[in-house]
């Protein structure tokens, strides 16, 4: 799949962008979950529906 389910975070920007320091410090972490969060969604959704895949057609 490609679509994403989650809107992109604005809360999370409007609550990082006054805080330029908190924003150096946490703003690649957060990225980086965030993006790893969605591909493992993605991926279990695939890896469900090959799974489900063998089990019928086995």
């Amino acid at each position: 799949g490609g679509f994403f389910v989650f809107p992109p975070p604005l809360r999370l920007g409007e609550f990082t962008m006054p805080e330029h320091k908190f924003v150096t410090l946490e703003d690649t972490p957060l990225i980086g979950v965030t993006q790893s969060y969605s591909c493992s969604l993605e991926q279990i959704s695939d890896f469900r529906h090959e799974m489900r895949y063998q089990f019928w057609h086995d």
